[in-house]
């Protein structure tokens, strides 16, 4: 990256599969310089706070909803991956050897059993609980 006359080199290195390290080098004004590696760090620390909370509401959702994911048949799995990986009913149909009407009726069923009001609502459980054909 280069800012006028100062050139600024970010590199980072994986420590662990949990850790991850920053190396910034900086050619410019010492003040300049400072300025720039606290924003940095505000940054780097926000992405990391705002990942943390995106990932405990993650955990909050699974854990509220694994009891549902529990009550559902292996075609209603099945069709809430295809769903998933942007199917629609009639693709859905002709993959599973079945009529676009009993892929409906699934999906009721899903509806109700997953209280989904939108359609993004679906994509949210299936990503929650990696189902993904």
């Amino acid at each position: 990256m280069k800012l006028g006359n100062e050139k600024i080199k970010i590199s980072e290195k994986i420590i662990s599969d949990k850790k991850i390290s920053v190396d910034i080098s900086v050619e410019m004004n010492p003040t300049f310089k400072q300025g720039i590696e606290q924003d940095i760090d505000v940054t780097i620390q926000d992405l990391l706070n705002n990942k943390a909370k995106k990932i405990a509401r993650e955990f909050e959702f699974i854990l509220s909803e694994k009891e549902v994911l529990a009550t559902l048949t292996k075609r209603e799995i099945q069709i809430l991956k295809l769903l998933a990986s942007g199917k629609n009913n009639p693709e859905i149909a002709e993959i599973l050897f079945i009529s676009r009407r009993t892929v409906e009726q699934h999906r009721k069923n899903l509806n109700k059993k997953l209280n989904i009001k939108k359609p993004f609502q679906i994509l949210r459980f299936a990503t929650a609980f990696e189902l993904f054909s």
